[in-house]
């Protein structure tokens, strides 16, 4: 990144495709601010040549930067730009990806109903587009919403289902990214599961079983 930021400085500058790259490695290092200032610059440039597609995806960017600040309301705005573009365009990848953010983050803020509604709507798109890498995290969002959808009678059942759906798209893919990483995330939250269909606020100690499973993946 400080060569980057060195090569800006000279005055040379980077495509959009570029910005967006440098954007996700910021973002990755916890410089939300320059990441923002990337992906601003992509969509600039991507207005300038008329690439509405990569206009949508770099304000999909931009609204995670948002919502990992927790600036919701913010967020929420541009992705609904992002999602009136993608839609304009025919992206229905992009479409994807943009419900599910905004359902994830509707989760988080408790807006339940709006959750499912734009989180069923990702996993239609996904479903239909073979996008099974976006449908990992969109299964894993409604696995999350079901566990916070406590007052439903039958809630646990469809949150396992999607847990486990979940892990077998993940599984299927072969990526080693999400090989080491997301089975810890779903069994964390399969855990959660359990100890509310036991009527407990947290994990007893004694809890193993599931606990070593897990560990296995």
């Amino acid at each position: 990144l400080g060569g980057a930021e060195a090569v800006e400085e000279a005055g040379i500058k980077f495509d959009p495709w570029q910005y967006v790259t440098l954007g996700k490695a910021a973002e990755l290092r916890g410089r939300t601010f320059t990441a923002e200032g990337y992906f601003r610059e992509a969509k600039q440039l991507y207005i300038e040549i008329g690439d509405r597609r990569g206009e949508a995806e770099s304000l999909n960017a931009l609204g995670a930067i948002f919502g990992a600040r927790d600036e919701c309301e913010e967020a929420v705005a541009v992705w609904s730009e992002a999602l009136a573009v993608a839609r304009e365009v025919g992206g229905r990848e992009i479409e994807a990806k943009i419900l599910n953010n905004m359902g994830e983050v509707a989760v988080q803020v408790g807006d339940l109903e709006a959750a499912e509604e734009r989180l069923t709507r990702s996993l239609e798109i996904t479903e239909a587009t073979g996008a099974r890498g976006i449908t990992v995290d969109v299964l894993r969002n409604l696995g999350r919403l079901a566990t916070n959808m406590r007052a439903c009678a039958d809630v646990f059942r469809p949150s396992k289902e999607h847990c486990h759906a979940a892990m077998t798209v993940q599984h299927g893919r072969g990526d080693a990214e999400y090989a080491t990483c997301w089975p810890y995330l779903w069994c964390e939250q399969l855990l959660h599961i359990a100890t509310f269909e036991k009527g407990l606020v947290s994990c007893p100690e004694d809890w193993t079983p599931l606990a070593n499973a897990c560990e296995r993946q």
